[in-house]
Formats: structure tokens, C-alpha cells, sequence
């Protein structure tokens, strides 16, 4: 076979020896490759080491002495200083002297004592519908004297008050002759004397018995020597029996006073049991209105249901609530006058049976700085009164006088619904805002075309600004609704009594602690309204005055 290849590889075409270099030799050395095994002992001989171990307990003998940790003090924050005396004097347009002096005892723990007194004055015309200015002057003169004193858990408190009040009937009927009107009874006078005293427990324990005495006496006479004698006794009591609270509120009224022919007597007697229930979100009181009336010869007595519930809708925020009650409205001497001066001397107001008195609302939080509180009723009364001018110049007199510058009432059954709104915010300290409102509709009346001088509404919007305690800002602002009042004149049904705006604007700067000025503008918008028949208001008017403490 060699012989074989070797003569065919022979056979095959001369290989030419010739070698081209194309370029220079260039030797190479590939890489190394590092053997990464380590070398080991393997052993397979184990030894397992086992050891055991204690710790000898021994007591080392220790001293520790005790000292005395002294008590914490609470530092409080300092007491404000307080002035004892505070006066306030001012004057204003329609010769306006104003003078208030207060004074009071400094902080004390078993006793307090004081002494208001003030006057205030306007002589002044005003002018009627006919451009006639007429003397409508009044003034009134206070003083009161005050005192507490502080026992174990009781209060011991009393005072004694004066008041000197002065009023001039300017108003009548334009359409009559002003020279053929001879205006009886002109000026009026009212002088009053009260005197208080209290006395009642402040028991924190509401399983304790806690009651309250309290005492009055009133007696005012006018410019005729009309007089009138009340003394009023209010004791009341409640304590905690397991979760109930049981009470009872009551008042004895006696009146005397005197008429041009006979002298009028008249004790009334209320008793208010009551039993209150409490829950975790609810509210329930029940208990009865229990009235004896007591004339010079004639005994009534009245029972009226007093209920009240509510329930918390949401803790703290939204509760509604609802109640049912009636009661005897006292319309004595002393509310009439304060409520009209211009009325007939003597004049004897019968009282008022508020028969129905159903109502239910809700009350909450807006937010934690505003809150509200809406509530609607229904009220159903005998005998409420209403204040008409009169066509006689006295009480006793069977002569007709057409000024019509004095008020007598008439009165009639009426069904009133009635609602009311009130919202309050308080932004800051140094800010506070309350608007409240209330509607009225008169359902029924017997006898009479229109509640005279009532009005279908009313509303009040009061603000209050301190201004880095430096500049206090106040202002009031109230609207009245329209009324009628009772007309003569056959040839008109009733008379219409115009809205009535009001706005009041009062600006206080503290120069210091104890020195201020003040400048108040009452009926910035010089409205002429009335708030009786025949009786225009002042219009604009502004006072200017210091206050002063020591």
C-alpha cells in the first residue's frame, strides 16, 4: 500500500518550492487559564467538645435612704386688678346728658357689695307729620344697691332699687286741631321701689337637696297717685333620686292697687311639679302647671300639661327637641308701663291665658365656632291685648278727648303660629356676630281687624369687634315688620304703621386700663317711623362721652 500511494502521489504535478511573504513574523502566546481549586484536608474524624457551667447567687448588702419629695405648686396666673369704681358721662345732640357711676368691693371671699346709679335725660321737640315740633322730653333716674354673702355651700343675696321715670304724651292726631286740644294728663311720672332677697344652697352633689327662696317687693305710683302693692315669693326645691331628678317650682303673687273708685286685690298661686329623665342621647321632663287664681270675690284654677323633650341626633352637633305647655301671664302695672308710657293712668290690664303653647325645632353646630337654633309653634291665648289710642283722656273720664295721645287695650282670642331663627359665630376672641328672627301669623281673632301695633315680623343683627383691645366696635341692626293700629275715622279702615330700619353704630377707644372715649350714632339713617300711633322717634342723633375707672 506505501508503495502503492507513494507511486500515485508521484504521478501527481511538480509542487513548486517558491514561499511570498506578505508580512513581518508575529509570534503569539495564548492566555493561561488559572486553575481556581483550592487544596483540603478532608477529615473523618470528629470530636464533639461538651462543657457545663453555674452561676453562685450571693446577696451583696445594700443601704437606701428615703427623702422627702416637696409637694408641686401650682402657679396660676395672675389675678386681674380690679378698679372699684367705674364712671361713665356723656352728652348728645337733643340736649342729652347721660351720667352712670358703679361702684363695687374688691375680691372677697365671704362677701360682696355694690352701688349702681345713673341718669339719663333727652329735652328735645320732635316733629310731627304736620311739621309741628312738640316738647318730648323724657328722663330717667336710677340707683340700686346690691349685696351677697357667701357661706358654706349657701348664698345669702339682696337689693334695693329707685327708679324716677318721666314722660311727655307729645303725640296725637294731626288731623284735629292742635289749638282746640287740650292735652290732659301731659306729663307722666312713674317712681319705683324694689327690694330683693335670695337665699339658696350650691350643693355640687345633685343627690343633695338644693332650693332656692326668693323674695320681692314692688311698689310704684305714677303722677296721679295710682299706686300699686306686689310682693312675690318664688321657693323652688330638686334633688336626684337614683337617675331622676324630682323638684318642684312654685310662686305666690299678691297685688293690690288702687283705682279712683275701689281698690283691687288679687292673689295668684302656681305649682310646677316636675320629674326629669336622662339618658345617654335623650332628655325628658314632665310635670304639671298647676294655677289658683284668687280675686276679691271669685276663685279660678287652671291645669296645664309642661313637657319637654329632646334628643341628640348627633353628639354635640345636631339635637332636635319639642314641648308642649300653657301658663297665666301677669300683666300687671309694672310690665304695661315698661312696655308703653304713653298708656291711660291707671289703667287695669287683665290677664293673659296662654290656653296652648306647642313647639318643637332643632339646635346644633355649624362648625365649632357657629351655631344655630330654629323653632316653630303654635300658640293658642285668651284674652291677649292689644294696645289702641283712646278717646278718653283718663280711665274715669266720660269725656271724649280727640288728641288720642294716651293707649288703652282691647283684647281677643287669637291663634298665633310663630317661628324663630337665631345663628351666632364667634371667628375669634376679638369677634362675634348674632342674627336672630322671628315670624308671626295670626290665624284667628274674634273681635278685632288687626293686632294693633303687633308686627308680622322682626329681626335684630348685633356685632362685635375689638381691634387689639384698643378699639371696640358695636353695632346693632333691627328691622320691624309692618302693623296696623286702630283707626276712628270712619273713612279709614285701619291705619298702617310703616316698616321700621334702624341702624346703630357705637365706637369705643382705650387710651388706657382705666381711661376710654367713647361716640355712639343711633338711627344713622334718620329713619321717621313709629313705634306707637301718633308717636314719630327721634331721628339721628349721636353722643359723645369718657368712662373713667379708679
Amino acid at each position: 500500500m506505501f508503495l502503492f500511494i507513494a507511486n500515485i502521489l508521484f504521478a501527481q504535478n511538480k509542487i513548486s518550492n517558491d514561499v511570498q511573504v506578505v508580512g513581518p513574523y508575529q509570534p503569539t502566546i495564548s492566555d493561561a487559564y488559572k486553575i481556581n481549586m483550592l487544596p483540603k484536608i478532608v477529615d473523618t474524624t470528629k470530636v464533639e467538645s461538651k462543657f457545663d457551667y453555674s452561676i453562685e447567687t450571693k446577696q451583696i448588702p445594700t443601704g437606701y435612704l428615703l427623702e422627702p419629695i416637696v409637694a408641686a405648686s401650682m402657679l396660676g396666673e395672675p389675678l386681674t386688678k380690679l378698679y372699684h369704681t367705674y364712671i361713665k358721662a356723656g352728652f348728645g345732640n337733643y340736649y342729652s346728658p347721660m351720667l352712670q357711676v358703679n361702684y363695687h368691693v374688691l375680691r372677697s371671699r365671704v362677701a360682696s357689695l355694690g352701688v349702681n346709679a345713673g341718669h339719663f335725660s333727652s329735652n328735645s321737640k320732635i316733629k310731627l307729620s304736620n311739621d309741628e315740633k312738640v316738647y318730648a322730653t323724657t328722663s330717667n333716674n336710677y340707683i340700686t344697691v346690691f349685696g351677697k354673702q357667701f357661706f358654706n355651700k349657701k348664698t345669702l343675696s339682696g337689693d334695693v332699687n329707685f327708679n324716677r321715670n318721666v314722660y311727655h304724651h307729645y303725640g296725637y292726631d294731626v288731623n284735629n286741631d292742635s289749638s282746640n286740644i287740650a292735652f290732659s294728663n301731659y306729663k307722666q311720672r312713674y317712681m319705683l321701689l324694689n327690694a330683693n332677697v335670695g337665699f339658696k344652697t350650691n350643693n355640687t352633689d345633685s343627690t343633695i337637696l338644693n332650693y332656692n327662696f326668693d323674695l320681692n317687693y314692688d311698689y310704684i305710683q305714677d303722677i296721679n297717685n295710682f299706686y300699686q302693692h306686689s310682693i312675690k315669693f318664688t321657693p323652688s326645691f330638686d334633688q336626684l333620686y337614683g337617675k331622676t331628678v324630682l323638684g318642684l317650682n312654685s310662686d305666690v303673687n299678691y297685688y293690690n292697687k288702687n283705682q279712683a273708685i275701689d281698690t283691687l286685690q288679687y292673689l295668684l298661686v302656681r305649682l310646677k311639679p316636675f320629674a326629669n329623665f336622662a339618658g345617654l342621647k335623650w332628655k325628658v321632663k314632665m310635670g304639671l302647671n298647676i294655677c289658683s287664681e284668687f280675686y276679691d270675690q271669685l276663685e279660678e284654677y287652671r291645669l296645664y300639661p309642661n313637657v319637654y323633650m329632646h334628643y341628640s341626633l348627633v353628639q354635640n352637633i345636631l339635637m332636635i327637641y319639642a314641648g308642649y305647655d300653657g301658663d297665666v301671664e301677669e300683666n300687671d302695672y309694672k310690665k304695661i308701663i315698661s312696655e308703653n308710657p304713653y298708656i291711660l293712668p291707671s289703667l287695669n290690664v287683665k290677664n293673659t291665658y296662654r290656653n296652648i303653647n306647642f313647639y318643637a325645632g332643632f339646635k346644633g353646630k355649624l362648625s365649632s365656632k357657629t351655631s344655630f337654633n330654629l323653632k316653630g309653634s303654635y300658640e293658642e291665648y285668651k284674652n291677649m291685648y292689644f294696645y289702641v289710642n283712646s278717646l278718653t283722656p283718663d280711665i274715669n273720664s266720660l269725656t271724649v278727648d280727640s288728641s288720642l295721645n294716651h293707649f288703652e287695650v282691647e283684647y281677643d282670642f287669637v291663634d298665633r303660629y310663630r317661628v324663630y331663627g337665631e345663628i351666632s359665630t364667634k371667628p375669634s376672641e376679638k369677634f362675634n356676630l348674632l342674627l336672630k328672627g322671628n315670624y308671626y301669623y295670626y290665624n284667628f281673632m274674634e273681635n278685632l281687624d288687626a293686632p294693633w301695633h303687633k308686627p308680622n315680623y322682626d329681626a335684630t343683627l348685633t356685632m362685635n369687634y375689638n381691634l387689639r383691645s384698643k378699639i371696640i366696635l358695636t353695632s346693632d341692626f333691627f328691622v320691624i315688620g309692618k302693623r296696623y293700629a286702630k283707626s276712628y275715622n270712619p273713612n279709614v279702615e285701619k291705619i298702617k304703621l310703616k316698616e321700621i330700619f334702624d341702624l346703630n353704630l357705637g365706637i369705643e377707644y382705650r387710651y388706657s386700663k382705666i381711661l376710654s372715649a367713647f361716640l355712639n350714632f343711633n338711627n344713622i339713617a334718620a329713619s321717621k317711623y313709629q313705634i306707637w300711633n301718633y308717636y314719630p322717634v327721634q331721628r339721628f342723633n349721636v353722643m359723645f362721652g369718657l368712662t373713667y375707672s379708679l
